[in-house]
């Protein structure tokens, strides 16, 4: 791939979270990170290396991890831009263009194909679960990791070419950006086991003990790198570490099949398109239709493959399932405004409280009921022409491995959140690209290659193609249709500018206030907006500040100023606000060695549609009682 087309995928990575450069500070961890991987002389630099993440912002209360490379990014970025939030999201921004030119590099490695290369790295770019990772600072350690796995994957792979001359230096580049991911983030322990697969695949031919031995053999440097990381691990930590209590209880069968349903549904059907409130309507309308027009031309190719007993006995189940899914699809794109039951699944279930955890009753369903189907077509259409796609099996069976071993990780604690699915959409647009690609040469082939009996075009195997193309389209279709680069998704802005009304008013209210050990008391503090107040598509897990956040912003700024100052902060009757105010206000008092700070919120523009409202049903009232009505 040349560097044209590299730049290409870059910008294209940046331009579809452009936005976010606009953004001030958000989610809850930024000010504490910042706080706590300052380098300001050379004892900082070492504690880095040599403390917990977060250690200064007590974030060891709630978890311990170590991860000293995503840190020092934070620490680059403090000694460049200071406290310019521009900054951490330019570095954001960069850092992503970086991952999505490496799944160009990384995918053409492993199959050979720039041309699937290239659309993995565009799916990548343009896929809607990078919305809850690129625009929010402290989210950057999944970004900083997957830099880092990726090169690490692609020196390796680069290592075993018998053609290449420098086999030795790309293993040790590769071990070193395996050190460094580990560094960056716990999930690039499954390097190994990656490696592992890839190096058995490849070596199969000569027979499984041999590709056993031989993959055992490769993965042993990476394996001893891994002994020293837990140790290094263990010796800052006191143990292996983690968060301290993340559940009540033990993991139970019913938390594992919904971390399952949860982690497809946010690599597949991210975004409700079929069950959101807008779907009656300008580009959702458009979306729709061209779902239903896929849906019709794939159930028409099986139809006819299964009508000249095309189908082998063990395909057909496969191919049914993949109609009635179909048929599934349709019914709700066409009759759920009207049909009351389907209204009800698609329109009115209410989601959970904690929508960023656990997506809606319905948005599961249909989400499921897509791939589901989307799955048994694919196995239906791939099993009939097993010998056109031999030679992406082994590619294919590597993405498959590689995007179902994150599970272990997620079954292990019993909870998924979207925004840890970042790795795993890698493997995922991998393994729709390299079926598209495959299915769309051989459809190509097919016409270039037809003699002049043109009856006989639609007797090859040209419908399994065809089928496989719509399937993959009805995967693709709603990923780009809510990708960032289309929709805003401004729930972080506006969690931004709540922040940065608060954080700001805060260090304006508290200057002169704090002494040398203040407990600063929050009453009424914003803890979010509202649910129903977000667009659609919309992020599903924006975070605001906590108590924690305040205290390290206020030590930031006393640090500015070169006052040492040691501040408690506690949080009393927080605030869900319906909106963004115009103005936040505050009212300090001061009680001994305590500072209380009170919150009051101002909307003019509220307050005036709230004046003229009150007016309009006092005129009514007055022309009633005149007998006008």
């Amino acid at each position: 791939m040349n560097r044209s087309r590299q730049l290409v995928l870059f910008l294209l990575a940046i331009v579809a979270h452009i936005e976010s450069l606009t953004y001030w500070f958000v989610a809850t961890d930024t000010t504490k990170l910042i706080v706590s991987s300052r380098v300001l002389n050379v004892g900082d630099a070492v504690e880095l290396f040599t403390q917990p993440m977060m250690y200064e912002a007590d974030f060891t209360d709630i978890a311990l991890f170590y991860r000293p490379i995503a840190s020092l990014s934070y620490a680059i970025d403090y000694a460049v831009w200071g406290l310019d939030p521009t900054g951490y999201h330019l570095t954001n921004l960069v850092l992503h263009g970086v991952v999505v030119v490496l799944v160009a590099i990384v995918v053409t490695e492993i199959t050979n194909d720039s041309i699937v290369g290239q659309l993995s790295a565009v799916l990548v770019a343009l896929h809607p679960l990078m919305a809850e990772v690129v625009p929010a600072a402290p989210r950057r350690h999944d970004i900083v990791m997957a830099i880092f796995v990726l090169g690490s994957l692609t020196l390796y792979i680069r290592s075993k070419n018998k053609t290449a001359s420098d086999g030795r230096a790309n293993l040790v580049g590769a071990l070193v950006l395996y050190a460094l991911a580990l560094g960056a983030k716990e999930p690039a322990l499954l390097v190994p086991g990656l490696l592992f697969v890839w190096t058995a695949i490849q070596q199969y031919d000569t027979g499984p003990y041999n590709a056993l031995r031989t993959a055992v053999r490769a993965v042993i440097p990476f394996g001893v790198v891994t002994v020293m990381y837990l140790a290094v691990r263990v010796a800052v930590l006191g143990g292996l570490g983690g968060y301290h209590h993340i559940r009540s209880g033990p993991v139970t069968l019913v938390d594992e099949i919904r971390v399952v349903v949860e982690y497809v549904i946010s690599l597949a059907y991210p975004a409700d398109v079929i069950g959101n409130g807008l779907a009656a309507g300008g580009l959702w309308m458009g979306v729709l239709l061209i779902l239903a027009m896929l849906i019709v031309l794939v159930s028409l190719c099986g139809v006819s493959s299964l009508h000249r007993e095309r189908s082998s006995a063990t395909s057909t189940p496969l191919l049914a399932g993949f109609i009635g899914g179909c048929t599934t699809i349709a019914l709700l794109i066409a009759f759920s405004p009207e049909w009351e039951i389907l209204g009800y699944l698609v329109y009115r279930q209410p989601a959970p409280r904690h929508s960023y955890l656990y997506p809606s009753m319905a948005h599961a369903a249909v989400g499921l009921i897509l791939l589901g189907s989307c799955c048994a077509g694919l196995l239906w259409a791939m099993t009939t022409r097993a010998s056109a796609f031999t030679e992406i099996q082994p590619a294919l069976a590597f993405f498959v491995i590689w995007l179902l071993a994150p599970l272990a990780l997620f079954f292990r604690n019993g909870l998924y959140t979207i925004r840890t699915g970042y790795l795993s959409v890698i493997p995922a647009m991998a393994i729709l690209a390299l079926v598209l690609v495959s299915a769309g040469r051989e459809i190509w082939n097919s016409d270039q290659t037809q003699d002049s009996d043109r009856s006989r075009q639609w007797s090859t195997p040209l419908d399994q193609n065809i089928a496989l193309v719509g399937i993959v389209l009805l995967l693709i279709v709603p990923i780009v249709a809510t990708s960032p680069l289309f929709h805003p998704y401004d729930s972080w802005e506006t969690a931004g500018e709540l922040n940065r009304q608060t954080f700001v008013g805060l260090d304006n209210e508290l200057d002169g206030e704090l002494g040398e050990s203040t407990t600063v008391q929050l009453i009424g503090a914003p803890s979010g907006l509202v649910d129903s107040e977000r667009s659609f598509p919309r992020v599903k897990s924006v975070v605001y500040m906590d108590q924690k956040a305040v205290q390290s912003w206020l030590m930031l700024q006393r640090t500015e100023q070169s006052a040492s100052t040691e501040t408690t902060v506690a949080t009393n009757n927080s605030t869900e606000l319906q909106h963004i105010p115009d103005r936040i206000l505050f009212e300090t008092t001061r009680e001994q060695e305590t500072v209380v700070v009170r919150f009051r919120y101002e909307n003019k523009s509220a307050a005036s549609a709230m004046q003229l409202q009150s007016e309009y049903r006092s005129q009514c009232g007055r022309q009633l009682t005149a007998g006008k009505y």
